[in-house]
């Protein structure tokens, strides 16, 4: 539910960001410019989750992982979509229960996934 309202904040907030970038028609017979995959004004979003399993047999498993895109990697680890997890594809279905944003980098993002799936070795 955290998941769901803090998805619709970010959405809304690049639908914002992208909404100024559009760029004005140029003359006719001129090549129109190709919009950057990401504008350099709107901010990247980094994210680590945390998964429960669904299923019966599998109440227990946990699973940790890093995405820029959280609604499209809980549909990937479920199967609805290609290029999920294979740790993740035996105990489906998936619930994410929790994720942390807010980091200034990919780098810092992965580095905190890392240090909460081996808290016994981090720091």
């Amino acid at each position: 539910k955290a998941v769901a309202a803090s998805q619709g904040t970010q959405d809304a907030s690049l639908e914002a960001g992208l909404a100024g970038s559009g760029e004005a028609a140029d003359a006719p017979g001129k090549q129109r410019k190709k919009a950057p995959a990401h504008p350099a004004d709107v901010p990247r979003f980094f994210a680590c989750y945390l998964l429960c399993s669904l299923s019966a047999k599998h109440k227990d498993n946990t699973y940790v992982g890093f995405t820029v895109n959280p609604a499209r990697r809980i549909r990937q680890h479920n199967g609805e979509i290609s290029a999920g997890a294979r740790k993740t594809k035996y105990w489906r279905p998936w619930e994410m229960v929790m994720f942390v944003c807010g980091f200034p980098s990919k780098i810092a993002a992965l580095q905190f996934e890392w240090a909460w799936q081996n808290p016994k070795k981090s720091r």
